[in-house]
């Protein structure tokens, strides 16, 4: 097994669910400065420029008379400055969008934790599992050395059938132990 920091490091960066979230604070972010934007007036800047001349047609110089066919070269522009004097709604906008930001934050520390604890349970447990794995093989080659006794013993009439019974039932619960941790290692 590798070192616990290094799945930790991997579950952080893979985990789709810290992906989401992270994702879902950015937005919430932006909706933020959306909503902070709002307060900030809106300005237009208008230019334009205007001529018209018409060859056959006399200049009209009666301040009353509008005259649209001999213009002279005439440039203009404006700035318009709009602001809504009605923030109320738009104060409790943006209250909402910070307070939907903070649920998002701890909702992202509480899944970090769970997840966290979730990485390192199955890493104790894998550890543990791979442990009581190294034993159980260990115990196996004992308990063949046992049975390998015991059947020279029998053989040469020191050991009783009852012994030989004995140690391969014992060798029989080891590999039952065996196969039930590979299983659910």
């Amino acid at each position: 097994l590798e070192p616990l920091t290094k799945y930790k490091n991997d579950a952080l960066d893979h985990r789709p669910e810290l992906h989401s979230l992270r994702l879902a604070i950015k937005a919430m972010e932006n909706k933020v400065k959306y909503r902070v934007a709002e307060f900030m007036p809106d300005l237009v800047g208008l230019l334009g420029f205007r001529y018209g001349f018409a060859p056959g047609r006399p200049d009209v110089d009666f301040w009353y008379l509008n005259d649209r066919f001999n213009v002279g070269p005439s440039l203009f522009f404006g700035v318009s400055l709009d602001y809504k004097l009605d923030i109320g709604l738009d104060i409790y906008k943006l209250r909402e969008a910070k307070a939907e930001l903070a649920a998002l934050t701890i909702d992202q520390e509480e899944a970090l934790e769970g997840i966290m604890m979730q990485v390192e349970k199955v890493y104790h447990n894998v550890s543990a599992s791979s442990d009581a794995l190294a034993a159980s093989q260990k115990s196996r080659r004992l308990v063949k050395g046992w049975i390998s006794a015991t059947i020279q013993n029998h053989a040469t009439g020191l050991a009783s059938a009852k012994e030989v019974k004995d140690a391969l039932t014992e060798y029989f619960k080891v590999m039952a132990a065996i196969h039930k941790l590979t299983n659910d290692y």
